[in-house]
């Protein structure tokens, strides 16, 4: 059985990445320059997207959800609802047929935007941060 991962282990991968991410993706430094509070933007909605991939990814008995949702709630009181938005969103992209990957890494993106962004601004960065948030997890509980 697989481990389930913390939400501070998850936060923690998601800091790690920014500037890399940055460093390779400029579109991701100019969208982060709207934002009035830049990493928690970007600590925020990756965090919650890698908990919803978690969960996607790996079934979970109800105590560990319930553990894992008082955690990610502790982590910021919105995150819970976030989560709920992620759950919804991917869903609805998987019955359209888009790749998991990157429909995850498109939610990151949008939030941090609050807007739909453009498909250059995220033909690159979107399947990216999917497959960064997968690894992760995948790293996490194994």
């Amino acid at each position: 059985m697989a481990k389930t991962p913390s939400v501070r282990s998850i936060n923690i991968a998601a800091i790690t990445a920014l500037v890399p991410f940055i460093d390779k993706y400029p579109v991701l430094k100019e969208l982060l320059n709207k934002s009035k509070s830049p990493s928690n933007d970007w600590d925020f909605y990756m965090t919650v997207a890698g908990v919803g991939i978690y969960l996607l990814a790996n079934k979970v008995n109800e105590t560990k959800y319930k553990e894992l949702l008082i955690e990610l709630a502790e982590f910021d009181k919105q995150s819970v609802e976030a989560l709920n938005n992620f759950k919804a969103f991917m869903e609805n992209n998987k019955n359209e047929g888009i790749d998991l990957k990157t429909s995850a890494g498109f939610w990151v993106f949008w939030n941090i935007k609050s807007s739909q962004p453009t498909h250059d601004e995220s033909r690159e960065l979107a399947p990216a941060i999917g497959a960064y948030l997968h690894k992760v997890i995948s790293d996490l509980v194994s």
